[in-house]
Order: C-alpha cells, then sequence, then structure tokens
C-alpha cells in the first residue's frame, strides 16, 4: 500500500509526526508562514508567539485520534486596524476556542439531533465510543 506523504488536516497545515501513542494515534502539524489579521484582513508575516492547540478528531481504526497544531500569533502591521496582535484561525479544521474538529462536531451534532435530544436513551451501545465522546452524550 502507498501512503501518501501529503496528507494534511488542511491545505495550510504541514503535518510534521505522526505517533500511535498508548490509548491514541497523535497528529502533530504546523501552520503556514503568514497569515491574514481577522479584522482588516491585511497579510502579516511577523510572528509574534506560538502556542500549541489540542483538538480530538475522528477516531482511526477504533483508536482515538489528536491533533496537535502548532498555531502563530502575528503582528498587524496595517496602522489604521485596532488589532495589534492576532491568533492564527483554522478554517474548516476548527473553529475559535474549539476543542475538536468540525468532523466531529459534526459527528456529535448528528447523533444528538436524530436522536431528538435523547441520545443516551437511544443509542444502546454507548460503551463503543470513547470516554471523551459518552460524556458530551446528555
Amino acid at each position: 500500500m502507498k501512503a501518501l506523504a501529503t496528507w494534511s488536516p488542511a491545505p495550510y497545515l504541514n503535518v510534521t509526526a505522526v505517533e500511535r501513542e498508548e490509548s491514541r494515534w497523535l497528529v502533530t502539524v504546523c501552520s503556514r508562514e503568514r497569515a491574514c489579521c481577522p479584522l482588516c484582513g491585511v497579510q502579516s508575516s511577523s510572528r509574534h508567539s506560538v502556542y500549541p492547540r489540542t483538538l480530538g478528531d475522528l477516531s482511526a481504526q477504533g483508536t482515538p485520534v489528536t491533533v496537535r497544531v502548532r498555531v502563530g500569533r502575528w503582528r498587524c502591521r496595517n496602522e489604521p486596524c485596532d488589532r495589534r496582535i492576532f491568533a492564527e484561525r483554522l478554517p474548516k479544521v476548527a473553529g475559535p476556542f474549539a476543542r475538536q474538529t468540525n468532523r466531529l462536531a459534526g459527528i456529535i451534532r448528528l447523533f444528538g439531533n436524530s436522536a431528538g435530544g435523547r441520545t443516551r436513551e437511544t443509542i444502546t451501545n454507548l460503551e463503543s465510543f470513547p470516554p471523551r465522546i459518552q460524556r458530551r452524550f446528555p
């Protein structure tokens, strides 16, 4: 089987490592070299700092997947803009302040909607889900 060396959660993210830990897969990802200010839209190449962001993703082969992204904080060099420092966004991957990817959030939302809000009563085999997913069901 041929491995895809260019796989990435989004086109602007670079996968640097995929590791198998005891109970999960850990995918380490780095962000791009430039980012746009969310307020004025001007592109910045002046990095302020970097911080890690951890996101839960869909399971692979029954094993939970964690995506660890090194996200940048950037300086907005546009003088009229009110925002001096901004954090890079992850569109199509996760919303601001989210702890799970949009794909995982969509599956959880789908289960909740299909069960009419009574997810725990409707899904009889809840034990097949990882504990971090079980806690999200009412």
